[in-house]
């Protein structure tokens, strides 16, 4: 599975911090998250999409091999 958090960020012009605050989480998680080194947990995901006013189908995409 990936993420498109970095690209979210980028969008609507917030910084890492700004997700991590409201989180209430470290700068370095929300950059493994970026990165997608690390995925959120479910609680994360669903707070990340309420963060983004979005849904979590629309954060993460499953990712398969061709």
């Amino acid at each position: 599975m990936k993420n498109t958090i970095k690209q979210l960020l980028a969008s609507r012009n917030k910084r890492a911090y700004e997700l991590a605050d409201f989180l209430n989480i470290s700068n370095t998680t929300v950059s493994y998250w970026c990165s997608n080194s690390h995925q959120p947990n479910i609680l994360h995901a669903l707070l990340i999409a309420k963060f983004f006013k979005t849904s979590v189908e629309d954060i993460f995409k499953l990712h398969q091999d061709a």
